[in-house]
């Protein structure tokens, strides 16, 4: 079985959510899903889902200015974790885990697969150092994040100027490109029609 490890569940809006379900419309081994972010999701058909968030929630203070500054609990709430992810991929018998690196979950999601000695897959969507900054941990999550680009089994990544910056950054590895966006972009925009907007997404 793989685990899919990443701060938000298959059900959520965005990009990251986008690229998973579509992994999971081709033929794929059994997977479990595992949600480190704080809101919990509608189950995803045929796909077992765990929510099991890094540290308790803190409400309003989450999404006041003080966010990054909480960061400091997630070191508090480390063990806990670790110790609930450890029987979580044991009962499921998981021989692989698939992490998107966004935040302080690399660090023990990271530790716990070494230990078990579970192969780790990479999906980069985004840069460590700019969804982390400002995080107090933030050192200890890019050297995670490189010791884990150095080891991983594969690698993904949403684009070749990510995978070439983390080549640069962490060292040479092999990637592939796995992506929700658009290959390609239009040498100019559209015209207008007259009192009529267009949006783009």
């Amino acid at each position: 079985m793989i685990a899919f490890i990443q701060p938000f569940g298959l059900h959520a809006a965005g990009g990251g959510s986008r690229i998973l379900r579509g992994l999971l419309s081709a033929a794929h081994p059994p997977v479990l899903s595992i949600n480190t972010g704080p809101s919990a999701m509608p189950p995803y058909p045929g796909i077992e889902e765990i929510h099991m968030p890094l540290r308790p929630s803190f409400g309003w203070l989450d999404r006041s200015r003080l966010h990054g500054a909480l960061g400091i609990f997630d070191e508090v709430f480390r063990f806990r974790f670790e110790d609930r992810l450890r029987r979580a991929l044991l009962k499921h018998n998981v021989k692989l885990i698939h992490i998107i690196p966004h935040s302080f979950d690399i660090v023990p999601v990271i530790r716990v697969g070494s230990e078990l000695r579970i192969p780790c897959v990479l999906n980069i969507h985004d840069d460590i150092e700019y969804t982390t900054l400002g995080h107090p941990l933030s050192a200890k999550i890019t050297a995670t994040m490189g010791n884990a680009w150095r080891n991983a089994k594969g690698i993904v990544v949403i684009s070749n100027e990510i995978g070439k910056e983390y080549s640069h950054r962490y060292g040479e590895r092999e990637y592939r490109i796995v992506t929700d966006g658009i290959d390609h972009v239009a040498e100019a925009p559209s015209a207008r029609p007259a009192k009529k907007l267009r949006l783009y997404f």
